[in-house]
């Protein structure tokens, strides 16, 4: 995927649907939902740096991850959130097996640069649960796409949004509001593509 930056009145993100299990294979993953993935790591396969270096060991876990570009005039994220969750609704009954068979499920929101902020609704949150699916938050302003898959497949760790004192302690919700952006009603989400590198791009009228 080539590197873009935004513009002036774009911002840009990244949603992320990333599966962890112990046992499944990618191609596995991929047949079940139908979806090709962007990076994988299979489990027992030699561990190796982005480059193909060889590392020590073996992966403890499959790792499955597909990553969508989008690019829109508005700095929100939740509109084209709602449409991913939309289009994993049918995929239900694999997140459920998933989940109990010792497996994880995330959509992860990557932000790479510029400001972006939303909020998520009480019914958008009870659709992520009743799908198994955790939320995610990346933060990688200024680095490079390529180098933020690897590292994430390597590590899970998220970053924290909020006030200093919630993200030192790690505890308590955050909640970010814009302060200008045009009326819910405006919006016109897209659909999420059924290939991952698409770059979309989301307009208001």
């Amino acid at each position: 995927m080539a590197e873009q930056s935004s513009s002036a009145g774009e911002y840009r993100f990244f949603l992320d649907l990333f599966i962890v299990h112990p046992t499944l294979v990618p191609d596995q993953i991929t047949r079940s939902l139908r979806m090709e993935p962007d990076v994988t790591h299979c489990v027992g396969a030699p561990r190796r740096t982005p480059k193909g270096t060889p590392l020590s060991g073996t992966y403890a876990t499959t790792r499955w991850r597909r990553s969508t570009e989008y690019v829109v005039e508005d700095p929100g994220f939740a509109a084209e959130l709602s449409c991913l969750i939309d289009a994993l609704v049918p995929h239900k009954a694999f997140f459920s097996e998933l989940k109990a068979n010792g497996g994880t499920a995330s959509i992860i929101i990557q932000f790479m640069d510029g400001f972006l902020a939303d909020e998520l609704s009480s019914v958008m949150l009870a659709r992520l649960l009743e799908l198994d699916l955790s939320l995610g938050i990346e933060c990688y302003a200024g680095l490079p796409k390529s180098r933020t898959a690897q590292r994430v497949m390597e590590k899970t760790t998220y970053v924290r949004f909020g006030s200093k004192a919630a993200v030192r302690t790690g505890g308590g919700d955050f909640c970010s509001t814009p302060d200008s952006r045009p009326a819910a009603a405006q919006r016109q989400p897209t659909q999420w593509a059924n290939n991952g590198r698409v770059r979309l791009t989301r307009t208001y009228r």
